[in-house]
């Protein structure tokens, strides 16, 4: 009973099916299903079941044989265009493109000022790391209690064009803190600690951070604006013009420690052209250089000691004549020092 009921049901779902195929592809319709028990076959007729299923042809839409144009092949012409616009339409035009023009200016100046700060504050930040700022256990240590050996290299420029914007970098010596420049201590022994600490106490007072001050540019124009007074040493302001933008800066003799000694040479041979209007800058920056050349002399005996080759020259004790020699214009070509050797037997 349960096989001819599954038998029923698989008949009535397969019958549509075998009604569409022998429309289609001529199959016929008589189906046959075993009987229980092997008991031979049943013939089933698609007419005792007559489900009429129905296909419809598919629709096929035909188009017209003509081709069809989209788009016409006569040229567009814009009947505004040869018409000459107006005073009033003119006006409007050049006034807009006026503010067009100012907008873009506007721009490219915000542009270039964002540039140019963006280089100024990464040449800043450079010169930070280069120049750190001077402390008074600093100062001490690194001009009394344990001086540099390797003074005598460039620390920011090695450019050897000598160029208004990159002029040749003279190493700055610690021991210009020390130089006895101002007359006060200027008969004050080295081996005195309290020249030193006079004059540690001034620049750490008065000077500007060295970052501010070094420049690779060149001065190009010098003018003194008047002595400054301050509590241990005479001071002057300096106004100048650096590199070839003429670039105006300031500083006093408070920072002369922190400049390249470049920059001493070309404030000298500017107040040398007036030496009685200037004298006390004048003999200050002649102290100045003239221990420079000495701290230069010091080194080559230095240099030649750790080497171990013996040195042609004498070192002598600082000379106490400074203010007796006689001014001279200083040249930057051809940088050279005499020395007074020891004359040697059978020479």
């Amino acid at each position: 009973m349960i096989s001819i009921t599954i038998q029923n049901h698989l008949a009535e779902k397969l019958r549509p099916m075998f009604a569409m195929l022998h429309r289609l592809e001529g199959v016929p319709m008589l189906m046959s299903f075993p009987k229980q028990g092997g008991e031979g076959s049943s013939k089933v007729k698609s007419n005792d079941v007559n489900p009429k299923v129905s296909v419809k042809p598919p629709i096929i839409k035909q188009y017209p044989k003509d081709k069809v144009t989209l788009f016409s092949n006569e040229p567009i012409i814009d009947d505004n265009e040869d018409e000459e616009p107006d005073e009033a339409e003119l006006k409007r035009r050049n006034a807009r493109k006026a503010e067009i023009d100012e907008h873009s200016r506007v721009i490219r100046e915000a542009e270039e000022k964002e540039r140019v700060k963006k280089e100024a504050q990464a040449t800043l930040n450079s010169k930070m790391l280069l120049f750190p700022k001077w402390a008074l256990k600093c100062m001490q240590n690194q001009v009394v209690d344990m001086p540099s050996q390797c003074w005598l290299d460039p620390i920011a420029s090695f450019d050897v064009q000598n160029s208004l914007d990159s002029q040749l970098e003279l190493p700055i010596t610690p021991n210009a803190f020390r130089f006895r420049a101002f007359i006060k201590v200027a008969n004050v022994p080295f081996s005195d600690s309290t020249g030193d600490q006079l004059l540690f106490a001034f620049y750490l007072k008065h000077m500007k951070p060295q970052f501010k001050t070094w420049s690779a540019r060149k001065i190009v124009a010098v003018k003194v604006t008047g002595p400054i007074e301050t509590e241990s040493f005479p001071n002057a302001k300096f106004k100048v013009l650096i590199g070839s933008a003429c670039q105006a800066c300031e500083f006093t003799l408070a920072d002369l420690s922190c400049l390249s000694p470049d920059d001493w040479m070309v404030i000298f041979n500017v107040l040398l052209q007036e030496k009685e209007k200037y004298e006390p800058m004048f003999s200050h920056l002649q102290t100045l250089i003239k221990s420079y050349i000495q701290e230069v002399g010091l080194m080559d005996v230095e240099i030649a000691t750790v080497l171990r080759q013996k040195p042609s020259v004498v070192p002598k004790e600082a000379p106490k004549d400074f203010q007796k020699l006689k001014p001279g214009k200083i040249y930057k070509e051809g940088w050279f020092v005499v020395y007074t050797a020891r004359d040697r037997p059978g020479e």
